[in-house]
């Protein structure tokens, strides 16, 4: 069993401007590892605890935030194996929304949003300017790149990875494990979504299916095997209905 043993200052009542003079707002009944590092122009809500993080300069954490949070392994042999826990580490201009909780071992970029009650799971990296939407749940390990947009409600299963300027419509579910845990090792198959591809509301990703650069799901659409760059499937399973028109290339876009 991992050691997740750290000394925690609790911070109701006390001057917490002693311990991080860059706290420039805070609520009450807090909970505030020693090894924390806070840029400047940091601000915190109530009942938030925070393991060994880093931050940069302006941070608003909502109240009910849980950071560096130490992954907490289940009782399976075969589950993937997990070091001590090392710190959560945030760029600058970022927001946490409330409830919103963030494992050990994310990197986090600058111009950062996670609105209420998001998850990101350990050792998953977040490039710049990334948005969550409401409830968005990224698991382990993923890695996603910059300027990418998660609306309310996604799933995105472990070991993922999403290229920059993807769009991830609200209530995706990307699923990784194609045997469904009867496999030795429980071993993950993630989707992989390109560089600017677009996914649809409530679209199903399969394990192992590779959505193409730039290519568009349509809304309920079940992915069940690669979508070609450039090209617009709808449908379940999804099917090619057309290519993507040319004026919604990001090459064409002048505000990308």
């Amino acid at each position: 069993m991992m050691n997740t043993t750290t000394e925690m200052l609790g911070l109701s009542g006390v001057n917490f401007n002693s311990f991080f003079p860059n706290i420039v707002a805070c609520g009450t009944n807090l909970s505030i590892s020693k090894d924390v590092v806070f840029g400047k122009n940091v601000r915190i809500g109530n009942n938030v605890v925070i393991y060994k993080s880093v931050f940069g300069d302006n941070v608003v954490i909502g109240d009910n935030v849980v950071v560096g949070r130490p992954p907490i392994p289940p009782f399976r042999k075969n589950e993937y194996k997990m070091g001590d826990p090392v710190a959560a580490v945030f760029g600058s201009n970022i927001v946490l929304g409330t409830g919103t909780i963030i494992y050990a071992g994310a990197t986090i970029g600058n111009n950062f949003y996670a609105a209420d009650s998001v998850i990101i799971r350990e050792d998953t990296i977040i490039g710049d300017f990334v948005s969550i939407g409401k409830q968005g749940v990224i698991e382990h390990h993923c890695k996603l790149g910059n300027k990418i947009k998660i609306q309310t409600g996604a799933l995105l299963g472990e070991f993922m990875e999403i290229e920059d300027y993807a769009f991830i419509g609200p209530k995706v579910v990307a699923a990784c494990d194609k045997f469904m845990d009867r496999t030795p090792g429980n071993k993950f198959t993630p989707p992989r979504i390109k560089f600017g591809a677009r996914i649809g509301a409530l679209v199903v990703l399969n394990p192992g299916v590779t959505v193409g650069k730039e290519a568009l799901v349509a809304s309920g659409a079940v992915v069940t095997k690669d979508v070609p760059d450039f090209k617009i499937v709808m449908g379940v399973p999804a099917k090619i209905v057309q290519d993507v028109p040319e004026e919604q290339l990001i090459s064409n876009l002048e505000s990308f």
